[in-house]
C-alpha cells in the first residue's frame, strides 16, 4: 500500500510539473520504488509468506 502510494505521488507530480528536470527526477524515484516493491515481493515469495494466487479452471481443455 505504501509503494502504490509512493508511485502515485510522483505520478501525480509528473504530470503537473513543469520543470523538465523534476520530472525526470519523479520517473527516476518512481523506478526505485518499483524495485524495491519487487525486491520485497520477492522476498515474501522466498520465505513463504506469500502464495501464488490460485487460478482458473480451464473448462475448454
Amino acid at each position: 500500500m505504501l509503494t502504490a502510494s509512493g508511485t502515485d505521488n510522483y505520478a501525480t507530480a509528473t504530470a503537473t510539473s513543469q520543470r523538465s528536470d523534476l520530472i525526470l527526477n519523479y520517473e527516476r524515484l518512481s523506478l526505485k520504488i518499483a524495485q524495491y516493491a519487487k525486491d520485497i515481493v520477492d522476498l515474501m515469495i522466498q520465505n513463504k509468506w506469500l502464495e501464488q494466487q490460485t487460478g482458473s479452471v480451464n473448462k475448454f481443455v
